[in-house]
């Protein structure tokens, strides 16, 4: 099942990697959240936010908060 804001879903020997992101703001600020499944049981989600600059997608930080 497709995710609100899903950009990426990736599937590798058990585990699925669901990559989500918010709308980008006016000052080019974005943030959204990379979740782990593995074997069906969810395993960890990481936040991301990041900053877009004229003419690249934007780049993100990480932080990890395992749950």
């Amino acid at each position: 099942m497709k995710e609100a804001g899903e950009i990426s879903r990736l599937v590798y020997l058990g585990s699925e990697i669901c990559i989500c992101l918010d709308e980008l703001t006016s000052e080019g600020q974005t943030t959204g959240h990379a979740d782990l499944w593995h074997e069906g049981e969810h395993r960890c989600r990481i936040a991301l936010t990041g900053r877009a600059v004229a003419g690249r997608p934007p780049e993100f930080r990480c932080r990890m908060k395992a749950g």
